[in-house]
């Protein structure tokens, strides 16, 4: 017997599907033919102990990955939120984070901050170490330096002279010479001197020599405590700043012991590598 095309075609009464349109369906977060599946994770999210996990395999077409993201987005939405868990550095062993656990939404809280806190640092710090009220303080500590300097000279020159001679500059440092008439006493002059009058002038030269050597031998020690105060002038400026920004952080989190102790790392940190951060903020590494 010969079909027609309607007789090969199966139909549906629609007058018994009891919607007109899909849009009037509610989503149902069920997979047809897939009850194994519900059955398991249904089974699976039940289990309240620690060291079980759930693992979902299926094809593409299934849409596994979201039948199980809205099964557990449902039974989420049932229990109270969990506790942020928050992985730090370390920044004593980069290798192994630091774990803290704060309450719900505290965690990306204080992510924000301390990324708010680390921006700030960046800026703030090389214009504090650029402004005029450092930059003062700095020449002032560079002044004591040459001040010094002048005092020395001053010294010598007026010790040379009452030894009969005078103290000049030389491209190795400071020279001493015999003074005649007010004048650099010439060769000729000195060597026209009597043995009594040249060993007289030679020991003053030696004499004056010694005392030159023993102000240079100080001006090591003098340079070095330069470079200490001048250190602890940039971390006093840091200090400041880093106080300034780290004042938010520590109201807002010192109810939360791991999170403070955090900051105060990274506070601790940030002030022992300043001149290197400053650096690198420059471009100068």
């Amino acid at each position: 017997m010969e079909l027609t095309p309607d007789q090969l075609r199966r139909q549906a009464d629609e007058s018994k599907l009891g919607f007109a349109s899909t849009a009037d369906i509610a989503p149902d977060a069920t997979r047809l033919g897939q009850h194994r599946a519900e059955n398991a994770l249904a089974f699976s999210m039940g289990m309240r102990f620690e060291g079980y996990n759930l693992y979902a395999l299926g094809a593409p077409q299934i849409g596994m990955h979201e039948f199980v993201e809205a099964r557990l987005r449902a039974l989420a939405a049932e229990r109270e939120a969990p506790d942020d868990w928050c992985y730090l550095n370390d920044l004593e062993d980069a290798s192994t984070p630091r774990i803290c656990r704060l309450p719900p939404g505290i965690g990306r809280r204080f992510k924000h901050d301390m990324a708010e806190y680390l921006s700030g640092v960046r800026s703030m710090l090389p214009a504090a170490l650029a402004s005029d009220e450092y930059r003062r303080s700095a020449e002032q500590l560079g002044q004591r330096l040459q001040q010094r300097q002048v005092t020395d000279t001053t010294e010598l020159q007026q010790e040379a002279e009452s030894l009969g001679l005078t103290m000049l500059p030389t491209p190795n440092g400071f020279a001493f010479a015999p003074v005649a008439d007010g004048k650099v006493m010439e060769q000729a002059q000195f060597a026209d001197l009597d043995e009594a009058d040249r060993k007289k002038i030679g020991d003053a030269i030696e004499h004056m020599n010694t005392r030159l050597m023993e102000r240079l031998r100080e001006y090591p020690r003098i340079h070095e405590e330069l470079v200490r105060e001048q250190r602890e002038l940039i971390r006093q400026t840091a200090a400041r700043v880093l106080d300034s920004l780290a004042a938010k952080l520590r109201s807002r989190y010192q109810i939360y012991p791991d999170a403070i102790a955090h900051v105060v790392t990274v506070h601790a940190s940030l002030l022992e590598n300043t001149e290197r951060i400053v650096m690198l903020e420059r471009g100068d590494a």
